[in-house]
């Protein structure tokens, strides 16, 4: 859990240092991939989840090559990604993009040119053979990937309906033209209706023919879901919020399993009939087997503690404690007033505690703070106190202004 918990207060640092996330990205395993079937041999998908594992993450790494690398997007500064896996099913990746001032959707016509909700225009409007491959091949995956539904009236008993409701508000609404809400978590897509010259198809599932409009289309990028064939949704973040639900589903824990189990004999011990276990699918299993990583971000964030004068928290073996106390005694924050004290410090090396690890590296065995040689992107943040600490709290605040720029000591 602690785990857990500073992955999110490091997300919200990289948000804290450049501004709040332009673009939530989530890619989903298709277990139609060439490169899963051809490797099958007679097996079914769920009988390889070792298979699905390496290529999920080879498709992962190549489409955050191409955020990062390829500039599908722009320059991308910061991002955050996690792997969150369902329920005994597919593993996917949500993805935080943090775009440079220049490059940012600011405009309905930006979100438009990134980002379509629609389908895609008929195969028979094309201008010439290649053209219409490609549309032929857009529809199929649009279709296949990118329909959510039909849930509602079309099929009450789908998954996402909750007391005769859509959890996703499906279908959308229509809308002639995007509209950008600087109150609302995403903007209102344009969606045209069939009299405004939009889209409908019609798709089968459940041995049920559905007719179908842009009001059930989920967001997508056409250059990503033709180059990935597989269900890539794009949404246009207007909330710091979209950090926080990231890691929502992984700091709440695992997925749990109640199990039960039958005591024979006359003694019968209530606590030990049940055990709250942890539960892990078999995707997940193969995926922390082959030690692949549930959660980075770029840049990188260093964690700095804070604590009252005499007050760090020492780790020691017993009949080791005089040693690990003199080791253990100099902190980053005691590091801090020692090198402020330090009367050759030019000022614009008198940096608040937080700035610290963009000019300086902290040296884990001088126990000092040294002037970082080349230029870094590393983002500090301070550990989070709750407010009932009390003066650490305070401490921490202060930290966090101006005032304490340059001083020497806690009295100071």
């Amino acid at each position: 859990p602690r785990w857990f918990n500073a992955q999110f207060q490091d997300g919200m640092a990289i948000c804290r240092e450049y501004h709040k996330p332009d673009l939530f990205i989530t890619m989903t395993c298709n277990p139609h991939w060439e490169e899963i079937q051809s490797q099958l041999n007679g097996a079914n998908v769920q009988d390889r989840p070792d298979l699905v594992a390496r290529v999920f993450k080879m498709k992962k790494d190549q489409l955050i090559d191409d955020i990062m690398k390829g500039k599908v997007f722009g320059v991308v500064p910061a991002k955050l990604w996690v792997i969150e896996f369902q329920k005994r099913g597919l593993p996917h990746v949500h993805i935080l993009v943090i775009l440079q001032e220049a490059d940012r959707l600011t405009t309905a016509a930006h979100v438009d040119e990134t980002i379509c909700a629609e389908l895609p225009p008929h195969p028979d409007e094309a201008k010439s053979k290649d053209h219409k491959d490609q549309l032929e091949r857009m529809n199929k995956i649009v279709l296949t990937n990118m329909v959510h539904g039909p849930c509602g009236k079309m099929h009450s008993k789908s998954p996402c309906m909750e007391d005769g409701k859509c959890t996703k508000n499906y279908p959308k609404p229509m809308c002639s033209h995007t509209v950008i809400d600087p109150g609302a978590s995403y903007p209102q897509y344009r969606r045209r209706a069939p009299h405004e010259g939009g889209k409908t198809a019609k798709i089968s599932r459940g041995g049920i023919t559905y007719t179908i409009d842009n009001s059930w289309i989920i967001p997508y990028s056409p250059l990503l879901s033709l180059r990935y064939n597989c269900h890539i949704n794009i949404e246009h973040a207007n909330s710091p919020t979209s950090c926080k639900y990231l890691y929502k589903y992984i700091t709440k824990g695992h997925d749990r399993a109640m199990v039960r189990s039958e005591v024979e004999g006359n003694g019968r011990d209530e606590i030990s009939e049940y055990e709250d276990l942890r539960s892990c699918g078999s995707s997940e299993a193969c995926w922390h087997l082959m030690a692949f990583p549930i959660a980075r971000k770029h840049p990188a964030v260093y964690a700095m503690r804070v604590h009252l004068e005499e007050d760090q928290q020492v780790t020691f073996d017993e009949g080791q404690e005089e040693a690990a106390l003199e080791k253990a005694r100099t902190t980053e924050l005691t590091a801090f007033f020692s090198l402020n004290s330090k009367a050759e410090l030019p000022t614009d090396h008198q940096l608040q505690y937080v700035d610290m690890p963009k000019k300086f590296r902290y040296d884990q065995k001088k126990k000092e703070w040294i002037l970082r040689t080349n230029k870094s992107d590393t983002i500090g943040r301070v550990h989070s106190v709750n407010p009932i600490a009390g003066d650490v709290f305070y401490l921490r605040l202060l930290l966090h202004n101006d005032h304490c720029k340059a001083k020497t000591s806690f009295q100071d």
